[in-house]
């Protein structure tokens, strides 16, 4: 007897099969502009231990702090968004 799959495992089969390939198309510029992050952050951190910081302590702290950013980002984002769908209505 053949399982029934329900809704939600459907949905899931269906946004992985989408999403994979959006995902691969922007990869190789996403992945570019992460090294380009991963950069400054380093030398961030480089400073930060050369001025006495524990390296563990810079790690949490750059973490939380770009963490926080891309945050930040994304609220930005979905502000400018919902202003601009107000604004073709």
């Amino acid at each position: 007897m053949a399982k029934v799959r329900d809704a939600t495992y459907m949905q899931r089969l269906v946004n992985k099969r989408e999403l994979i390939p959006i995902f691969e198309s922007y990869e190789l510029q996403i992945y570019r502009k992460l090294e380009e992050v991963d950069h400054l952050l380093a030398l961030v951190s480089s400073e930060a231990v050369t001025c006495g910081v524990k390296a563990d302590h810079c790690r949490e702290y750059i973490r939380t702090n770009v963490t926080d950013m891309i945050d930040q980002i994304a609220e930005k984002r979905e502000k400018e968004w919902r202003s601009r769908s107000r604004k073709v209505k």
